[in-house]
């Protein structure tokens, strides 16, 4: 059974089985939305038409998340080698210029 549906601009085709487009990356496009999210949306679409693991597609990191998540890692280390004051004592405004040191690079 073939069913063509006419939404303005946008012609579909009805088909049983797995599609490889999405009417929804469509309407994301023509609405301004950033193509690299319709991109990666894309994607999706065509490794669970294919019966892929979209979880494990979900795990991996782009490079610019992988340095995040380093430097996030970095400065946690760095915080938890801190020799910190009793928080009853006032040395607590050694303690923020410390974490602030850390957290800026500094």
């Amino acid at each position: 059974m073939k069913m063509i549906v006419d939404y303005s601009s946008q012609t579909c085709s009805f088909r049983p089985g797995p599609s490889m487009s999405s009417f929804g990356t469509s309407c994301a496009a023509m609405n301004g939305i950033d193509m690299a999210v319709i991109e990666r949306a894309e994607e999706f679409i065509r490794l669970a038409a294919r019966g892929d693991d979209l979880v494990l597609a979900c795990t991996g990191l782009t490079e610019q998340e992988e340095l995040e998540v380093e430097a996030a890692d970095e400065i946690a280390r760095m915080f938890l080698e801190l020799d910190l004051p009793d928080p009853a004592t006032e040395e607590c405004q050694t303690v923020r210029v410390m974490l602030e040191s850390i957290v800026t690079g500094s």
